[in-house]
């Protein structure tokens, strides 16, 4: 049984635009998944950083939907229904 949220750090191979795939890590930098960046816009009321990103991860087989900040910045997520081929 999957939890219902998850959380690690990103880390893109490429950047932080949409398509570019990357890597999730846990709290002790272990691979725990692969990423996607699947939308990003501009955070204006962010000082910390200038774009938010939604990104897709799988973590065990169970895909998750989430946000971070950027490359190497922590990410929250929640399971994703997937669509089905039927």
């Amino acid at each position: 049984m999957a939890h219902n949220t998850a959380s690690g750090f990103c880390l893109f191979d490429r950047g932080e635009e949409v398509g570019d795939k990357g890597v999730i890590t846990d709290g002790k930098g272990t691979v725990i998944g692969g990423t996607l960046i699947v939308a990003r816009w501009q955070a204006r009321w962010d000082i910390a950083s200038e774009y938010i990103c939604q990104v897709e991860a799988r973590i065990n087989g169970v895909l998750y939907t989430g946000r971070t900040r950027g490359h190497n910045c922590i990410w929250h997520g929640k399971i994703k229904k997937e669509k089905s081929n039927a």
